[in-house]
């Protein structure tokens, strides 16, 4: 099914690949990880052809965008451009010459270096992000609006995906022959509920949480203040369906030496990173940006599960925002701050 889907974007829909959504399920590293237990692998964004190329049949420039000059907006006002004359395109070949590297210097990337494995999580690497004969075109700076949720291997319904969707408005769906529509009775209202565990989690974790005294913490301190205030919440919410990877990296033991510099024990050994998350951050080159990429390494679970519980709020005052009443929603001030982990060191 995901291939088949795949080949309509790019040869029916004349879609480009423009990335990974990592704003879905990451861990604030800027690559794919899994938050809590979610049926989501990952998150495609894909734009279209007339999107990503200027009315002068250039390569759109991307703080360009709002400037309304695309083919797309062209096209709107009669100019008549054809999808045979913008896959002729210096663009499009280029887009296209791209796909040769797209596998291996972004896709695998985007895994590469993670140790959730010691966390008891089939990552499923094996996700080809390829089309029939090879014609994919990527364009890392592109833009567009299709988000391609993709499911782990073990889900065979795609409308089980809406499960670990937080609100019930977000959650209308068109399975190509009927729409389903939750709770109509309040979504033409603009009205939602909140999944119970997720409601029950978030207003504990707001109850209980209390910034960093510092900004500047090691790996091990960020995940052990994170911790704190799980174990608060964990006496709230019980049964939160939420806390396989916590547990798991729980009965991991704790070989973490303050003294060790390189090996065991230290800050680069795998097993420190699965528990703690401490690791530094490197450099990596990257062939498709042409940029050092500054590439952070594994979080740990605590760290993971405080910057899903920041994305759950956060997404809920954004449907505030929009006007949306999330009825039973857990009250949040308005001076209320948390921001996610983000490990880094400066150290040599």
């Amino acid at each position: 099914m995901y291939y088949t889907l795949f080949q309509w974007l790019v040869e029916k829909a004349n879609g480009v690949f423009v990335g990974f959504r990592d704003t879905y399920i990451d861990s604030t590293d800027r690559r794919l990880a899994y938050t809590v237990d979610t049926k989501i692998h990952h998150v495609e964004h894909w734009g279209t052809l007339d999107q990503n190329i200027g009315s002068d049949l250039e390569r759109m420039d991307g703080y360009d965008y709002d400037d309304e000059n695309t083919v797309a907006d062209a096209n709107k006002k009669g100019a008549g451009i054809s999808i045979d004359t913008l896959k002729g395109t210096e663009y499009y070949k280029e887009a296209c010459s791209y796909r040769r590297s797209c596998q291996s210097n972004y896709v695998d990337w985007k895994w590469r270096g993670m140790s959730f494995d010691l966390l008891g999580v089939d990552q499923n690497k094996a996700y080809n992000i390829k089309a029939k004969n090879n014609q994919l075109p990527f364009d890392y700076y592109g833009n567009g609006n299709i988000d391609l949720v993709v499911a782990r291997r073990d889900v065979n319904n795609a409308l089980a995906l809406l499960d670990d969707f937080d609100l019930n408005i977000c959650k209308a769906s068109f399975d190509g022959s009927r729409f389903i529509i939750p709770d109509p009775h309040l979504t033409f209202k603009h009205k939602s509920t909140m999944e119970p565990n997720r409601r029950a989690v978030v207003e504990s974790y707001v109850k209980h949480y209390t910034p960093p005294k510092s900004r500047w913490m090691i790996g091990i301190e960020v995940s052990r203040h994170a911790l704190s205030t799980i174990k608060k919440v964990r006496k709230d919410v019980p049964e939160g369906p939420f806390y396989k990877q916590l547990d798991f990296a729980a009965r991991l033991s704790d070989c973490y030496d303050e003294g060790a510099m390189f090996g065991r024990g230290s800050v680069y050994d795998e097993r420190v990173q699965a528990k703690h998350s401490a690791r530094k951050y490197m450099y990596i080159w990257n062939e498709i940006t042409q940029i050092l990429d500054l590439s952070f390494l594994p979080f740990s679970s605590a760290c993971i599960f405080h910057n899903w519980i920041r994305k759950l709020i956060m997404r809920l005052k954004k449907y505030q925002a929009r006007g949306i009443d999330v009825i039973g929603a857990p009250a949040i001030g308005d001076d209320f701050e948390i921001n996610e982990y983000a490990l880094q060191s400066h150290g040599g």
